[in-house]
């Protein structure tokens, strides 16, 4: 039986189909030129921290690439990268990488945040952290202590500067800190300091301030080395030793020999 078609009017044209795609043109993906700001900050875990979209703010997340060792593993914290990931594996394609996972090709290296006892004890003293928050400072201690506990995220080119984000290590893994890591992040213009625990105060948090006020003694100390001190504001101005000195001596020694010439002069008048 042949197919019956139904009759198109003249008056009203075919429409292509809407998923139409243009073989001349190259499919859309990860590259050199396209792809999410990638930062390590964890070169040993093989963790790092990625813009979550292409366009906008550059709200960071974790991901972990690391495919050598025992402890090898590729996982995206986003939850549909996670649910595609785990419908390519059904599918027969294990190797599945979403753009956050595609994209630690193009990573920027980053370095560390060391903080002091001594700046933490100073802080206390000066009245910018609670004795009580001072206590959980062994805890605190024993995570800063390693090189990738406090890592700030650098801003990708040509975006804005408002916020701040910093990478902390949290030594449990948690519905918001997947792979043991959480962000703090800072806004400049308000001064408001969100973290993804979501506690009024919480000690990862208290890190990234303790990191700021060091921060900030560091550049007070460099301004005052560089300002002038007062003595040599109202200390006088002195011509170097040389010939201005060699001429003041001769000036002086011309002057005591031609006295005695005046004194003469003087003697032969009366």
């Amino acid at each position: 039986m042949p197919c019956l078609r139904p009759e198109v009017s003249p008056e009203v044209p075919f429409c292509p189909p809407i998923c139409h795609h243009d073989a001349s043109q190259p499919p859309h993906g990860i590259d050199e030129q396209r792809h999410c700001f990638v930062a390590c900050v964890d070169p040993v875990r093989g963790i790092y921290s990625i813009a979550g979209s292409l366009r906008g703010v550059a709200h960071p997340i974790h991901v972990t690439d690391k495919t050598t060792g025992l402890n090898g593993r590729v996982e995206c914290e986003v939850a549909a990268c996670q649910d595609m990931a785990e419908t390519s594996q059904r599918s027969g394609n294990p190797n599945f990488r979403c753009d956050h996972l595609q994209s630690t090709r193009f990573t920027v290296h980053t370095q560390p945040s060391a903080v002091s006892p001594d700046s933490l004890q100073k802080m206390v003293n000066d009245g910018f952290m609670a004795s009580s928050r001072q206590q959980q400072c062994p805890h605190l201690l024993s995570q800063v202590a390693t090189h990738t506990s406090l890592v700030e995220i650098p801003h990708p080119p040509n975006s804005s500067q408002r916020h701040r984000f910093f990478s902390v290590f949290r030594g449990k893994t948690r519905w918001w800190a997947k792979f043991q890591r959480t962000f703090i992040t800072i806004d400049t213009q308000t001064s408001d300091r969100l973290c993804r625990c979501c506690h009024h105060s919480c000690e990862h948090r208290a890190i990234v301030r303790w990191w700021l006020y060091q921060q900030a003694q560091m550049t007070h100390s460099l301004q005052d080395a560089d300002a002038p001190t007062e003595d040599s504001q109202d200390s006088p101005t002195h011509a170097p030793d040389g010939e201005d000195g060699d001429n003041e001596g001769e000036d002086a020694g011309g002057s005591d020999q031609s006295q005695p010439e005046v004194n003469s002069a003087s003697q032969k008048k009366k």
